[in-house]
This record gives C-alpha cells, structure tokens and sequence, in this order.
C-alpha cells in the first residue's frame, strides 16, 4: 500500500513539475537563478554529509523554489497544498536510495540557462525514473 502511495505521489508531481520546471526556465529572473543555484548546492552538501532530515529538506525547499520561480499562483498553491505528501514522497526516495547527489543539477542548469525543453526533459526523466517507466 506505501508503494502505491508513493507512485501515486510521483504521478501527480510529475504533473506539476514538468509544467513547473517549463514555466521556472521561461520566466525566470537573474535573482531566481542565483537562488536556484544556491538551494542546489545546500541539497547536495546535504546529501554528501547523509543528513537525511537536511537531504529531505533542502529537496523538498529546491522544488519549492522551482515552484514559485514558475509565477503561477495557482500552480505555487496546488503545489503548497501537497507539500505533506511530497515531502514524504522525497523522504522515502532517499531512503529507498532511489535519489542521487546529483539528480536535479540537469534541470537546475536547464532553468538558469532558459531552457524550457531541456528542463521539462529533464524533469520528466528523473520523475520517470522514480516510476519505473524508463
């Protein structure tokens, strides 16, 4: 049943990420690029130091950000209103050691460069990945 949970999870942030990630690499700003680069870098000094409670943390704060970096109120609150069971979603990703260090520099780099396909892409890599729809 926890299994199902989490897929059914990761099928509806893969619904709103993907248009998140597209809308963030559209419509970002040059402080919103250097934020995302900041969380990405928290994330993973997290994740080098096997701080679960930061590595879950620092995640869940990166999409967050990427989020609200899209400008979409409407999105940033479907978004919010699902935080309790995306944070756990991201919880039990790391600990069934399905997340790398590294698993979102791609779209990080994809938004600050302004570029909405790679970051779409991506995005749906990594959610697909966690699916098992490679």
């Amino acid at each position: 049943i926890a299994e199902a949970r989490q897929r059914d999870v990761i099928e509806v942030r893969r619904a709103l990420e993907i248009e998140a990630a597209r809308l963030a690499a559209r419509r970002r700003s040059a402080d919103d690029a250097n934020a995302l680069l900041h969380r990405r870098d928290e994330r993973a000094a997290a994740y080098q130091a096997g701080d679960l409670e930061r590595m879950v943390t620092t995640d869940l704060d990166l999409h967050r950000l990427i989020v609200r970096t899209a400008a979409n109120p409407v999105l940033n609150s479907l978004y919010e209103n699902l935080l309790d069971a995306i944070g756990e979603n991201i919880r039990f990703n790391f600990v069934a050691d399905t997340h790398g260090h590294d698993a979102h520099d791609g779209l990080v780099d994809a938004i600050v460069a302004g570029d909405d396909d790679r970051a779409v892409e991506e995005t749906s890599q990594y959610l697909s990945a966690l699916l098992g729809d490679r």
